[in-house]
This record gives structure tokens, C-alpha cells and sequence, in this order.
């Protein structure tokens, strides 16, 4: 049996998929009958010699270290004669692949993301060495880190030696990975020291921040030439070569790549040092961002600037700069501001990162519109504060979220979940919650994103973001627009349109933001109509792209390869896996799941190749007023059509009654009219409208009808479904919702070959 050839099942354990391997092992991922999943462990066919005392020692080193950075060891057995380990399966990707792509795209690891990581493999050396057992095969390809970094695991044992190793002798002669160890260990490998491990693990973080090894060697050049340059050049300073990193760090690694061992800290002691680093340099962060920017009663210094595609400068303070720098924010760049809009239109692949960063200079602007009339009326610490509600507002959206969890409900939505927040904010490598702690008015962005409430003296912040006609939709509208190519734009007179008024509550007094209509001399033409221009660009957007059929039917592909995922593989792609990564992310790992569906959806998706309507007729025909609007909303509920396992329920009964399969069905339909809350919650207008002249709202009542609309009952096919049994399943649909189908020569869009 050649190595290439994948046997079905190993010791009673199914086999997933391979996951790589090395001159002695080809490790898979398996799982148990139960549907758990482990890393099997198997001695190759042609493993050189001493493979199987090699195994042994694995086995027995797994067995004594009792920690979370190994993996457990689970069961040991032979499959055709050859040794094989089970042990707890690392889901992440190794340092080594790490450094790779970040070698390919000119980028490093962060300072304190690889000061956390390494804590944490000295922590499990720790842990090793206390049994004793020393690992002497640290290298980053043996190191594996989740998608988060919570959980690092140190892998490959074989080498390893310590009490009780069943086979001390095998290790006499060998070294593990060369560039990885100290002078003494190449001189003579025979020799057990734990500081060689420790003298690794320097090197593995020299690489983590510089792509480098301390000592570059060609292929050409033997371990000889190695030592020679190690005992006569010292490695390039790291700062040197990565200008991010605090020269203390550089020092630390220093001392971590001592030459001689007896000057090299051992890993309790190493452990120390870097744990002290990281408090040190995080509190030092902290002090310098924390109340940075704020100068006087009501000035900011606005001393950074982003360069934005729609706005131009936009100017931060370095707090807010600090925030943009955690890694909670920078993930918003690995998510698409319009998800699938891009195989519609092929601009529109720009991130939620940069519609943060623009919403907040919209509500910058909106807080200088007001101030240029009223004069200052915001405190420093006020603006601040609103600011950064502006800018974190979309901290908690996950890939695709507005179609995974506003359409289809497989999630909860992002702005009302307490659980994901926690998560979120709970994590050992969470650098946004720390920074916003550190400072009152980011104490008031917590309070916000914890509460979806605040202080009632600060509830306009919320009105500046969130209302229907705040900055988040300001920005969204026009910069969606931008980058759809279409000549979309909200009349800036809209700014002049905001005030911020004193209001009285049950809860006590409260300062609200509102958009007036009437001035000095009555009632205001050009504000009336610069807030009719958003409703109505924001419904050409609808129409145009939000709800365009092919965007619908890939959501709804990502929708049903995701939940049949979820029904395959649970843990890999519960809501807290998923909400950790980014679109491109979810769709490769949907490409690697265990659900056939999610697989060839995955293809079909990198291929644009799209599911087609078989039917398609709008929920409500013929009155568009509000009350048949929550009418149908709750029809909707009461069929179960509005939750994922109604859906999925509905498409096996038309699968069985047309003898199509059931993974070449989805049915869609939003349990909301696309766009028509946010229309229907409009906040009136402020006091003094004469009603003689006009009803304001008059306007936005013809756009809610026509966002009702756009509300449809959607029947997606894939592209092999013949004629035949699509029309078979169009007239099932029809006389299920007594609706004629819209899916004829009249109705096609651009884009859909049906």
C-alpha cells in the first residue's frame, strides 16, 4: 500500500482526510463513532529505521505530561502492522505555515501576539520538563495555534527523551531540525539539556517577528558552516528588520539565543521574563493611549490620519488609533462589507474595517454641524466617546452576518448578542476590552455594546450611529454606491438637518438627536429633501443590489452549506468558530468540511456558479400597508420558514414530492421586507411642521411600500435540475403561497442564464 492511498478506517476510527506528515508518520484527522475528532498517527511503509521505538517514545512522553499544550493521549494499536497513536486533534495551523504566508505578503507577526504564543509553549515545556521529559524537536512547523491563538499545542514527540523513555539509545545521534538548536546540541546531540529547548523556542520567535532565522544558512551549507557563523556573528537585531518591535523584546530573545547554555534561562525562568515583558509593555500601551487626544473642554487631537476612498482624511486621535489596532478591529478587514455583492459587482469587495472607520468621520461631521450652529455643545470627553461608538459599532459582525443571521436566522443577530460579546470580550489574546476599560468614555462604549443601552444622558450617541437616518446608513449608502459603480449619492444638506434637543422621560431627562424641518422661517425645503434623497438612494441600493437574485441565491448557497456543515461537523463550525473568521475563510472551510453539500457549494461559490430561481412572487400582492406587513411577518413564523430547520424541512418535502435532492433545493424567503424597519421606525420630525404645507412623512410612506416590494417568496434550484422538475416544483410552490411565479422572460436579470 503506497503512502498516497488513504485507508477508509484505522482501529475502529473513520478517516476524514489527511493532514500531513513526516519522514517516519502520515498523520489523519479521524473521528469516533460518536462523531468526536482525533489526529491518528501512523509509522509510514517506508519509515527509516527505529520508526517503531520512535512511536514508543511518543507514546510514553504523551502519556506523562499532563498539559493543555499537548496533546492527550487517547488510544495506541497496530493497523497492518504498524504502530499507530491517537491522541486530541490541534485544530489550527502551524507557525510554521504562518510565517510562510506572512513571508509571501511582507507582513509579521504582532509584538504581543508572539509574546502570547510563546508564553504559552513555555508554559507546556514547563509543564514537560517538570516530568522530566525534554521535547528536542521545537521547531515552528511542530507548533500549532488556533484561529484565535486561545489554544497552542506542541506536536511530534519522537525525538523526545526524559525518565522512564522506553528508548533513550535512538536519540543518541540525532539533532531534530538543525537551525533550531545551539552549538553544544550540533557538537554532540547525545547530550539532555532542557535549555535547548528553550534556545528553539528563541528561534521560533525570532522567526515569528522577523521571517528570518537568527543564523541564514543556504541549502548548500552544512551544519559545520552553521556552527562556525553562530560562534562568530551575532543574529540581526529584530527591531532592524521589523521596526514594530520594542527593542526590550529583541533583548528578551536574546537572551533565549544564548550560545552557551549555561547563560541561556531555563523555561520557568524564560516563562518569567516574558510574562513581565508583556505586562510591562501592555500597561505602557495602555498609558500612553488612555485619555490620549483630548485637550481643553471640547478639543480633540486628531494627530493620525487614514487616507479613505469616500471621505478623503479621515483624522483619529491615537486612542482611537489604538483601537484600530487591536485585533478585534483588524479582523473587520477579512470581512466583506456586502458579502456575495461582488459576483454582481466586482467592485463592491470593500470591508467592514473601512465602513467603521467612515462611519465614524460621518458622525464627526454630523457633531460639527451641530456645533457650527449652536456653537460647543459636546465635551471632549462627549465627542470621544461618540466617536467610538461610531467606530466599534460593527466590532461584533461575523462573516456574511447580515444573511447568515438577519435572512436566515442560523445565528443571532450581531448587535443584540450577549453571548458572542462575552465571548468576544472574554478571550485571553482580547485587546479591544482591556483598552476600552482603561478610560471613562470607553467605559461608556462597553456599557453600549454590553447593554445596547447607556447612560440616559449619553442616549444621543446612540441616535448618531443607529437611527435610520444616523451615520452608520449615511456612510453605508453613499460608499456602497462607490464601489457598485452606481451614481448614488445622499445629499449633504442632510447634515444641516441634525439638533440635539432636550427631552424628558419616565427615566428623567435625556438630550436626544433628531433631524428638524423648520427654521427660521418655517418649514425647511432643502432638509426635507436632503433626508427623502437617503430613503430613496437607499432604496435604488435595494433594489439594485441588496436584493438582486444572484446576491439572494449565493447567501442563500453560503446559508445552506453552512447549516448542513453544522449538522455534519458542530463543533468546527459552531457560532463561536465562525464568528472568528473571515468570508474568504468560511467558504474555504466549508470547502474542507465533512458535508458533501457545503463541499460542492464551496466550488460552486470560487466558480461563480449560481443557483437559479424556479420561482420567485412577491409575500404581499396587493395593500403594502404596515399592518398586512406584520400580518405576513408573523404567517411567516407560524410556517416555520423563518428558522433554518423549517426551511430545511420544507425543501425535503418538495424534494420527496418531485424526486429531485434535497441539497438541489433552497427555499428563501427573508422573515423581514429587506430594508423596510429601518423606513418604518423613521423618527418623526421635530415640533412646528405646519400640517398645511406638506406631510413630511408622506415620502417616506411611498418608500416603505415600495420596500414591501421587494419582500419575496424565492425558490433556488442548482444547475443540473432539468427543466422538467423545475417547473414541477414551481407550480408545487405556487399552490403552496397562491402565488403566480415572476420567473418567466420579463422577470430575468442580468446575470442569470435560466
Amino acid at each position: 500500500m503506497t503512502e498516497d492511498f488513504m485507508p477508509r478506517e484505522i482501529g475502529g476510527f473513520a478517516v476524514i482526510r489527511r493532514l500531513g506528515g513526516g519522514a517516519f508518520g502520515t498523520t489523519y484527522l479521524v473521528s469516533d463513532e460518536t462523531g468526536n475528532r482525533y489526529a491518528l498517527k501512523l509509522l509510514k511503509n517506508d519509515a527509516p529505521p527505529l520508526g517503531r521505538e520512535r512511536f514508543q517514545n511518543e507514546e510514553h512522553s504523551l502519556k506523562c505530561i499532563d498539559d493543555s499544550c499537548f496533546p492527550k493521549f487517547v488510544k495506541s494499536g497496530e493497523f497492518e502492522s504498524r504502530p499507530y497513536i491517537v491522541m486530541s486533534f490541534a485544530d489550527g495551523q502551524t507557525i510554521g505555515s504562518w510565517i510562510s504566508n506572512n513571508t509571501a505578503e511582507g507582513g509579521f507577526f504582532a509584538s504581543m501576539r508572539a509574546l502570547t504564543i510563546i508564553a504559552r509553549i513555555l508554559e507546556g515545556l514547563v509543564a514537560a520538563h517538570s516530568v522530566p521529559i525534554l521535547h528536542r524537536d521545537i521547531k515552528d512547523d511542530n507548533i500549532v495555534s488556533s484561529l484565535s491563538g486561545d489554544e497552542v499545542t506542541i506536536l511530534d514527540l519522537g525525538q523526545s527523551t526524559g525518565r522512564g523513555i522506553p528508548h533513550p539509545d535512538i536519540t543518541f545521534w540525532n539533532i531534530g531540525a538543525s537551525r533550531y538548536c545551539p552549538p553544544s546540541k550540533l557538537e554532540n546531540p547525545s547530550i539532555a539539556n532542557e535549555s535547548h529547548d528553550v534556545f528553539a523556542v528563541g528561534v521560533v520567535g525570532y522567526r515569528m517577528l522577523t521571517n528570518m532565522f537568527p543564523w541564514e544558512v543556504t541549502p548548500d551549507q552544512d551544519v559545520g558552516f552553521l556552527k562556525e557563523k553562530m560562534a562568530n556573528e551575532k543574529p540581526m537585531p529584530i527591531y532592524e528588520l521589523n521596526s514594530a518591535v520594542d527593542r526590550r523584546i529583541d533583548e528578551f530573545f536574546g537572551k533565549l539565543l544564548q550560545i552557551e547554555d549555561y547563560l541561556r534561562p531555563k523555561a520557568l525562568e524564560a516563562l518569567g521574563l516574558v510574562n513581565v515583558l508583556k505586562s510591562t509593555l501592555e500597561n505602557e500601551r495602555l498609558a500612553t493611549v488612555r485619555n490620549a487626544g483630548i485637550s481643553g473642554k471640547s478639543g480633540l487631537k486628531l494627530s493620525e490620519v487614514f487616507r479613505d476612498p469616500l471621505h478623503g482624511d479621515v483624522r483619529m486621535t491615537e486612542f482611537e488609533n489604538a483601537v484600530v489596532d487591536c485585533r478585534e478591529f483588524q479582523r473587520l478587514r477579512r470581512i466583506r462589507q456586502l458579502g456575495t455583492t461582488s459576483l454582481v459587482y466586482h467592485g463592491a469587495d470593500h470591508s467592514r474595517f473601512s465602513h467603521a472607520i467612515g462611519t465614524m468621520e460621518v458622525a464627526e461631521r454630523i457633531l460639527r454641524s451641530i456645533e457650527i450652529r449652536e456653537g460647543p455643545v459636546f465635551s471632549a470627553f462627549e465627542r470621544q466617546a461618540a466617536r467610538l461608538c461610531a467606530l466599534v459599532h460593527d466590532i461584533l459582525h461575523g462573516p456574511f452576518g447580515h444573511t447568515l443571521e438577519d435572512e436566515l436566522g442560523i445565528f443571532d443577530r450581531h448587535d443584540n448578542n450577549n453571548a458572542r460579546l462575552e465571548r468576544f470580550m472574554g478571550r485571553q489574546d482580547a485587546q479591544l476590552p482591556e483598552l476600552l476599560q482603561s478610560t471613562d468614555f470607553g467605559r461608556v462604549v462597553l456599557d453600549l455594546l454590553a447593554n445596547g443601552e447607556i447612560d440616559q444622558k449619553y442616549q444621543w450617541m446612540t441616535d448618531l450611529v443607529g437611527s435610520s437616518i444616523g451615520a452608520d446608513v449615511i456612510d453605508y449608502v453613499d460608499r456602497d454606491s462607490l464601489f457598485c459603480g452606481l451614481d448614488h449619492k445622499i445629499d449633504s444638506a442632510i447634515y444641516r438637518s441634525f439638533v440635539l434637543v432636550d427631552s424628558r422621560t419616565t427615566k428623567g431627562n435625556r438630550r436626544i438627536l433628531k433631524s428638524k424641518l423648520v427654521g427660521r422661517h418655517g418649514f425647511r425645503i432643502d432638509r426635507d429633501f436632503a433626508i427623502g434623497s437617503l430613503l430613496r438612494e437607499r432604496l435604488a441600493l435595494f433594489m439594485k443590489v441588496y436584493a438582486h437574485p444572484i446576491k439572494i441565491s449565493s447567501g442563500a448557497m453560503i446559508g445552506k452549506a453552512l447549516f448542513d456543515a453544522i449538522d455534519q461537523d458542530g463543533a468546527k463550525f459552531s457560532e463561536s468558530c465562525v464568528e472568528l473568521m473571515g468570508d474568504e475563510e468560511l467558504i474555504t472551510a466549508l470547502g474542507r468540511s465533512e458535508s458533501r453539500t457545503a463541499q460542492r457549494i464551496s466550488k460552486m461559490l470560487t466558480d461563480r456558479s449560481i443557483y437559479h430561481p424556479a420561482f420567485r412572487a412577491r409575500v404581499l400582492m396587493e395593500r403594502l400597508e404596515p399592518s398586512d406587513y406584520f400580518s405576513a411577518q408573523s404567517e411567516l413564523t407560524e410556517k416555520g420558514l423563518t428558522n433554518p430547520r423549517g426551511r430545511l424541512a420544507f425543501e425535503k418535502l418538495l424534494a420527496h414530492e418531485t424526486g429531485v435532492d434535497e441539497s438541489d433545493i433552497i427555499f428563501y424567503c427573508s422573515p423581514k421586507a429587506p430594508g423596510a424597519k429601518s423606513v418604518n421606525e423613521r423618527d418623526r420630525v421635530g415640533e412646528g411642521v405646519a400640517p398645511s404645507r406638506r406631510d413630511p412623512l408622506r415620502d417616506h410612506h411611498d418608500v416603505f411600500r415600495r420596500h414591501l416590494e421587494l419582500w419575496n417568496y424565492y425558490l433556488f434550484v442548482h444547475p443540473s435540475v432539468p427543466s422538467e422538475k423545475r417547473q414541477l416544483l414551481a407550480r408545487l410552490m405556487q399552490d403552496e403561497f397562491h402565488r403566480t411565479n415572476e420567473v418567466d422572460g420579463s422577470y430575468r436579470q442580468l446575470g442569470l442564464d435560466i
